[in-house]
């Protein structure tokens, strides 16, 4: 069984420690397009790791973890 790095998971704690509806708040404010799939990216990032995201979504194992690593930011702003 794979799961996330610790890197990820830990970004996925800050995010949710943040508040995910304030994060959420933040990214709309900042013009991200769909913040809903981008939650859902998290999610599954969180628990199965980038490549099971991104697999799940369309997109690389890098698109998954820049999703990520962008709404970490917005969560350590918070």
């Amino acid at each position: 069984m794979k799961g996330p790095s610790d890197h990820c998971a830990a970004m996925c704690r800050n995010i949710q420690a943040a508040g995910i509806r304030r994060v959420l708040q933040v990214a709309k404010a900042r013009g991200r397009a769909d913040p809903a799939r981008d939650l859902a990216i998290i999610r599954r990032a969180g628990v199965e790791g980038y490549v099971a995201a991104g697999k799940t979504f369309g997109m690389s194992q890098s698109g998954a973890r820049s999703v990520v690593m962008r709404y970490d930011e917005y969560a350590q702003e918070i």
